[in-house]
């Protein structure tokens, strides 16, 4: 009975460990907000296009030139590639995440 509790708690915690590994964040400066999708651009220059599907009732509705963190699953992609968006933050001054 131990060993299946132990075997049970070690399949559970490695399945929540995988699930986290998926989960990514990037922050950067928005150049694009057409509807449904935004564009940003991180530290290093590059241009990313997100899907914006999965927002349900968030509030925060960005802006060309505001600075955002898009939380995003990267196994989750829209039907031309882009990542799907599950939260947006408007980021901090000097925030340097990617």
């Amino acid at each position: 009975m131990c060993s299946l509790a132990a075997a049970l708690s070690v399949a559970l915690g490695s399945g929540t460990l995988a699930a986290d590994v998926k989960g990514q964040q990037m922050t950067g400066t928005v150049v694009e907000c057409p509807l449904g999708y935004l564009t940003i651009e991180n530290s290093k220059k590059e241009q990313i296009m997100f899907n914006l599907g999965e927002l349900g009732d968030q509030r925060y509705q960005p802006k060309v030139g505001d600075r955002v963190t898009v939380y995003y699953d990267i196994s989750q992609r829209d039907h031309l590639g882009r990542p799907i968006v599950h939260k947006i933050e408007k980021a901090e001054k000097g925030s340097k995440k990617n």
